[in-house]
């Protein structure tokens, strides 16, 4: 098993301990110069949309892929990642149909960082987390970010 798959069990197990609250799982794997974060999403069958930022050291426009960062959203979801200069990458998720996301835990995508450790650290952080239900209302939420 994967340090990725490790890591993620045990988010997955501390989230089962938060039943009824959504929350954001970002999980850093580093290797040969190159962070891979998979994001993922634990959903309480409340939530229908999301704004998340995260600080990924290394990330700007130049060597961050993207093209991954939302492949694993169910069909009935959309939403869009932007690199920032200051290595901020922001994830929009939501329902053009106004439905919610899948109970339990919804894969989101992936992002790619080449030459991660050219800026300091490879510490990832969620610096914001914006969670609503159907009717645009705020939903509790958290986030873990695991290595």
């Amino acid at each position: 098993m994967s340090k990725s798959k490790i890591a993620l069990a045990v988010a997955l197990i501390a989230a089962a301990g938060s039943a009824g609250a959504a929350e954001l799982l970002v999980t850093a794997q580093s290797a040969k110069g190159a962070n891979a974060i998979a994001v993922d999403f634990v959903n309480d069958a409340k939530a229908a949309a999301f704004q998340a930022r995260l600080q990924i050291p290394g990330a700007e426009k130049g060597n961050t892929d993207l093209s991954r960062c939302l492949s694993g959203l169910p069909k009935a979801f959309q939403g869009s990642c932007a690199v920032t200069k200051s290595g901020e990458v922001t994830l929009i998720v939501f329902s053009a149909g106004g439905g919610t996301l899948p109970d339990g835990l919804v894969s989101v995508g992936q992002i790619g960082v080449r030459n991660a450790g050219a800026k300091g650290g490879s510490t990832v952080q969620v610096s914001e987390l914006l969670v609503s239900d159907v009717n645009a209302n705020e939903i509790q939420a958290k986030s873990t970010v695991a290595k």
